[in-house]
């Protein structure tokens, strides 16, 4: 009996051995599985590289079109330049001239007013004068004093 026992033991061992595989065959169809577990996550993470992958290449195109629209925009800015600077001269120079012709009309404008101012009034004096004169000529007219001193006279 104890020589079959080797035997025995070797089939039982097979038996459970059998058992285990079958068990690690089941687990790893589910594992491989593309609806569930490693093959699903697999094919996620492959369908989300591509996708990366696709914005990326968007991103580069995009960005390509950014940068030649840029690099367009920065050459005619740096063909404007010069134009600019110079309309800057001749502004700043137009500027200084007008301070000048400014300085020199307010210098000309001060001396000939005041002589004229001066002339205006002394004019304007003179025509108050002559208006008195006539008001006090018509006031000795209405009352008849011009008249009485021209029959004394």
């Amino acid at each position: 009996m104890y020589a079959f026992l080797p035997d025995i033991l070797l089939i039982v061992v097979s038996g459970f051995t059998c058992l285990y595989c079958i068990i690690l065959s089941r687990r790893l169809k589910k594992l491989q599985s593309l609806d569930s577990g490693l093959g699903a996550s697999i094919l996620s993470l492959t369908q989300a590289v591509a996708k990366t992958n696709s914005a990326a290449l968007e991103a580069r195109k995009s960005t390509e079109v950014s940068v030649k629209m840029l690099q367009g925009l920065l050459l005619d800015v740096e063909n404007a330049i010069p134009q600019i600077e110079a309309r800057l001269e001749s502004l700043y120079g137009a500027k200084k001239a007008a301070e000048t012709k400014s300085a020199l009309l307010q210098e000309v404008i001060t001396k000939e007013i005041e002589p004229a101012l001066q002339r205006a009034q002394q004019t304007s004096r003179s025509l108050l004068q002559i208006v008195r004169a006539v008001k006090t000529f018509e006031e000795r007219k209405s009352s008849g004093t011009i008249a009485k001193q021209k029959r004394a006279a």
